[in-house]
């Protein structure tokens, strides 16, 4: 009768422990930070140039401010999806890839 076979990866206490809780705040509040900062410049940036080039068409001021708005928001969501991106890669799963590389037994 063999023996059952060692668990390849480590045991739940493991994972738990791969990424402090500060981590977990540290990366949202970077993200938090980049997302809202970037995004307001992309908007704003985007949004001056277009209310700019709308408002040399004589365009109404309502018609403006909704594209403004529209654009602006679309112009902000690239800058959160790479802030989250890189935020998360960053300070989550480089660390627990190194602290799960250090703690797990090879499966042999």
């Amino acid at each position: 009768m063999s023996s059952p076979m060692p668990p390849i990866l480590p045991q739940a206490p493991a994972y738990e422990a791969a990424v402090p809780d500060p981590a977990y705040f540290k990366s949202w509040l970077i993200f938090f930070l980049i997302a809202s900062c970037g995004g307001a410049v992309a908007g704003g940036v985007g949004g001056a140039i277009v209310g700019a080039v709308m408002g040399l068409t004589h365009s109404s001021s309502d018609d403006i401010r909704l594209v403004v708005s529209v654009l602006a928001f679309l112009a902000a969501l690239p800058v959160s999806f790479f802030a989250f991106q890189w935020s998360v890669k960053t300070w989550i799963v480089k660390p627990m890839v190194e602290r799960l590389r250090t703690t797990a037994r090879p499966p042999f």
